[in-house]
């Protein structure tokens, strides 16, 4: 039973195959994702003040890094993007291997960030314009991942008879990944539980820990404006 369980799963991550048109709004959105992930370099230096907190130099470190490596990634960043559209337009497309490795660095840079937004949201020595640049470039990112992720386990994965996952009740069926996306903002601005729902195993674990993020982020958020009133007073 155990080996069924995990295949099943495998089969509801295999990525099925893609037409032209899919693969241009994949790459798309990963273009975005990483305009967006160079933009947070920009706010990297956030986690000043936790030297005396944390009894290191994290913040000086982190904004070292963070300026020495903007210009070599846009470089990269312009150097993937040249190569990977260049393929679509050829009207060719690129290998599955290619767009799961670009996914695999979504998912992680989304659960990375998530863990510093919660250092910089509860920590009280923070530069706030800075924090406010990372906590919106984060958000831009969360719902795209996110959006990605779904639409990804839900249109290109697995066997075509499969279910993963349903959109709310309101989205359209001809919206194509638009809905995924606009279901993710929902989400995100409602302050609630994820708008997706979760039919299989996968699709449930995966809604659980969407819902457990947009908790986490409203009351965060909520604290940080609570200090700040508190501040204010």
């Amino acid at each position: 039973m155990p080996l069924l369980r995990v295949g099943f799963t495998m089969a509801e991550l295999r990525r099925g195959s893609q037409t032209l048109q899919q693969q241009w709004q994949e790459m798309h959105i990963f273009a975005v994702l990483g305009a967006i992930r160079i933009a947070m370099l920009w706010f990297s230096d956030a986690l000043e003040g936790l030297k005396s907190e944390l009894g290191m130099g994290l913040s000086q470190i982190t904004a070292h890094l963070g300026v020495l490596m903007r210009t070599p990634l846009l470089v990269v960043y312009a150097l993937i993007l040249f190569l990977l559209y260049g393929q679509l337009l050829r009207g060719k497309r690129i290998a599955p291997q290619v767009l799961d490795a670009l996914g695999i660095w979504v998912i992680l840079s989304l659960f990375i960030h998530f863990a510093k937004i919660n250092i910089l949201l509860l920590t009280n020595a923070v530069n706030p314009k800075l924090l406010l640049g990372q906590v919106i470039t984060y958000l831009l990112f969360f719902v795209l991942a996110w959006g990605w992720i779904f639409w990804r386990l839900d249109q290109v994965a697995g066997p075509t008879d499969q279910q993963i996952l349903t959109l709310p009740v309101n989205a359209s069926s001809a919206g194509g990944s638009f809905d995924y996306y606009y279901s993710s903002l929902m989400s995100i601005l409602e302050g609630k539980a994820s708008q997706f729902n979760g039919v299989s195993r996968l699709g449930k674990i995966l809604v659980a820990v969407h819902s457990l993020m947009v908790l986490d982020l409203a009351a965060i958020a909520l604290a940080r404006f609570y200090q700040l009133v508190q501040k204010s007073i």
